[in-house]
Parts: structure tokens; sequence; C-alpha cells
């Protein structure tokens, strides 16, 4: 997947903002920057900002400005919760009145059991049997249905 800007100084030109998958010759546009800023809007409902953080040390180790993005302040802890959110607004009733189904070992599991639970919708996550409890008791915690894949 490739992220694809041209800049234009200071500023981004947004006709050309778009991500891409590319397959051979052939390449299919999943989002682009309105949808991007579609997205976020959306998920801003949920989530907690979390601003960039200057790196003394990795800067100093790397000889390069380097920024952390602290994610793990999230409720569910990971950034996850994001892209589980946003598709699931997008999704119409009547296909959120099926549920949702999904398989993960961990933050995956508990973006998609969290943003369930705040549509309400039923969640099935299916998660390995060595997977910590920690995360699995907390997938559980946010409503889904948890089935041990052995």
């Amino acid at each position: 997947m490739s992220l694809m800007r041209l800049a234009t100084g200071e500023e981004y030109c947004k006709a050309v903002f778009f991500i891409m998958i590319q397959k051979k010759n052939e390449v299919i546009i999943v989002m682009t920057l309105e949808k991007f800023e579609e997205a976020a809007e959306a998920v801003k409902k949920v989530v907690n900002p979390t601003k960039l953080v200057y790196s003394e040390y990795f800067s100093a180790q790397s000889g390069n400005k380097v920024y952390l993005k602290p994610e793990n302040m999230q409720y569910t802890g990971a950034y996850k919760v994001r892209g589980a959110y946003y598709k699931i607004s997008t999704l119409s009733e009547e296909d959120r009145n099926k549920g949702l189904i999904t398989a993960s070992a961990g933050n995956h599991a508990q973006g998609v059991a969290y943003a369930a639970k705040l549509f309400g919708v039923k969640a099935i996550v299916v998660m390995p049997t060595t997977t910590p409890l920690i995360k699995v008791n907390r997938t559980k915690s946010y409503g889904a249905e948890v089935i041990p894949l052995w």
C-alpha cells in the first residue's frame, strides 16, 4: 500500500492525495483525501487526541528528528479502534444488524469489540488460545463474544 501526496512548498495538493493498492498493472484507489478527512471527523467522537511527542533520545540515535505518537493512550490501548469505528460507521443499519466477526490476538480484537459496543452491534472475535488472558478479558469486557481458536 502506498500513501501518495504531491507537495507544493509547505502545502499538499488535495487533489492528488490518495491511498492506493497496486496489483501487477492494476491500481485500485481505496482512500481519497475527502474520505480520509471524513474518517478523521467520524473517529474524533471516540478517540483521544494524541499529539506528537518529540524524542530527544531517538532523534540523537538516528540523526533525524523523531516524533512519537502515543496511541497507547487510546481507551483500548491502541490505534486499531480508529479503523474499526470508521468501518462500522459506514455500514448500513441492515449490515450492522447482522453483526461483526473478526479474528485477532489482541489490539484489533479490542478495537472492533469496543467500536461495536459503541454502535450497539454484536461482535464475535476469534482469538488464538495463546492470546494473553488480559487481552481476551478486555475484549470480552467490551461485550464481544470470544471464540477460542485451537
